[in-house]
């Protein structure tokens, strides 16, 4: 059964509360029921007393035939003197033929209800020595337990009614309750339901008191600000995907376009066709650079890190990229060992340092500086260049996808602003912790602090 939570608070809230309120009412009638015995019990041994003392007066003998014990008063009181046998030696005229049962197996004060004569009542059963004959007797006395059964079945209806009613009033009020204590939580679920992707500037509106509700709408706010930022980044790289092909597509677009508005010679065509192959390259950087951030974004799994010679790793990379460094007329220093060990992923740990050196030369200014240092106490990379720098404003922004600083985007110096967001998720994975600092016009320099 598909209950709403108003209806199960409701329910589960009412069954507790009518338990208790069950067990207490057993108890008030459990409390009444044993006082009222209690108190018979007790007019029972004053009886009894009175009983004994008139067997141990021989002159007061006859008080066995007061009228009390011959009728069937409103109040009466039953007496029964029986043998160790129980045989009835003695009973009270208002028994008439009735006779009480004698449990011979017991010598001591007793109590006991049953009915007689159509007539509720309480029985006290002792075992008294009788001194003028000098044997043991069995002596039974009843008094009416009519008025106490009435007052116990008064209050049983009483106790019932009330329960009914108080179940009944007690389930109102909880649902009353439950509806006005739910009221803000339908306010979110219809807040919520409003929302779409075109309302992610709006915010549930905060409850004076900071109990469980202001807790849940302060998460429900945060949790649409990280949607709204995620949609944001979405269309974000929507837009600059869309820029980043757009020159080269245009330029390849144009370049045809020319080439079949007439002939061309042979050499014409030549350095066309090598212009469209370049545009095509970018776009297929740009696509691997594309798909490899997919590949990192799908990742979840860690990384088994192993013992990785990172200075081999450098001196691969500065080979691989000899010419671009002397086409700079760059001047390169090295100040590492030749035994640096790091844990870390080898292919992974060539793109890092690969695209912050690649960086580091295309940034740079000709006859430049590019300083590549290892700290041992911090066991830290640093890898410094003399290029354009960045203020503190732009060093926050190079990790987001397809940025470039404003000094670079207008410049003839090739890259898609994919890079560093390839090295920042790796870093990530591996374990290492990037930092940058720069001032514009100073150069720049990448921090590759390892565990």
């Amino acid at each position: 059964m598909n209950w709403s939570f108003r209806n199960r608070i409701t329910w589960i809230n009412t069954i507790a509360v009518v338990i208790v309120m069950a067990i207490v009412f057993v108890i008030i009638y459990q409390v009444v029921a044993f006082s009222s015995s209690q108190h018979l019990d007790n007019d029972i041994i004053t009886e009894k007393n009175v009983i004994i003392h008139t067997i141990e007066n021989e002159d007061n003998i006859m008080e066995w035939q007061e009228s009390e014990h011959q009728k069937m008063e409103a109040n009466p009181i039953f007496i029964q003197v029986s043998d160790v046998n129980g045989k009835v030696k003695f009973s009270s005229e208002n028994l008439k033929k009735e006779q009480f049962e004698v449990n011979l197996k017991i010598q001591k004060d007793y109590f006991f209800s049953k009915a007689i004569n159509n007539q509720k009542v309480r029985l006290g059963q002792f075992y008294i020595l009788n001194k003028k004959k000098n044997e043991y007797e069995y002596l039974t006395v009843a008094v009416s337990q009519q008025e106490s059964f009435v007052v116990l079945n008064n209050l049983k209806y009483v106790l019932l009614l009330s329960f009914i009613f108080i179940l009944f009033t007690l389930f109102l009020v909880i649902w009353l309750a439950t509806s006005k204590a739910i009221e803000p939580v339908k306010k979110l679920i219809l807040f919520a339901s409003s929302i779409d992707e075109n309302k992610l500037d709006q915010r549930v509106p905060l409850p004076e008191n900071k109990d469980e509700i202001y807790q849940l709408s302060c998460t429900i706010n945060e949790f649409i600000a990280r949607i709204e930022k995620s949609i944001l980044k979405q269309k974000q790289f929507t837009a600059d995907v869309s820029h980043e092909l757009r020159t080269p597509l245009t330029a390849i677009k144009g370049t045809l376009e020319v080439l079949l508005r007439k002939d061309r010679d042979a050499l014409h065509y030549q350095q066309k066709i090598e212009h469209v192959l370049d545009q095509t390259n970018k776009i297929t950087d740009l696509y691997n650079e594309m798909l490899v951030l997919a590949k990192l974004d799908a990742t979840h799994s860690a990384v088994e890190l192993q013992p990785i010679h990172l200075n081999e790793i450098v001196e691969a990379v500065l080979d691989k990229l000899e010419k671009n460094i002397l086409d700079q007329n760059l001047e390169v220093k090295k100040l590492f060992g030749n035994d640096i060990t790091v844990l870390g992923q080898e292919t992974y740990l060539e793109i890092i340092i690969s695209n912050i050196i690649s960086n580091a030369i295309k940034y740079n200014i000709p006859y430049g500086k590019l300083e590549i240092s290892w700290l041992v106490e911090s066991r830290t990379l640093s890898i410094y260049n003399t290029g354009i720098g960045m203020t503190k404003e732009q060093i926050p922004n190079i990790f987001n996808r397809f940025y470039r600083v404003d000094t670079s985007r207008n410049s003839n110096i090739k890259g898609h602003g994919i890079g560093l967001s390839i090295v920042q998720k790796l870093c990530a994975l591996l374990h290492i912790e990037i930092s940058v600092q720069s001032t514009i016009g100073e150069g720049c320099t990448f921090f590759l602090q390892f565990t």
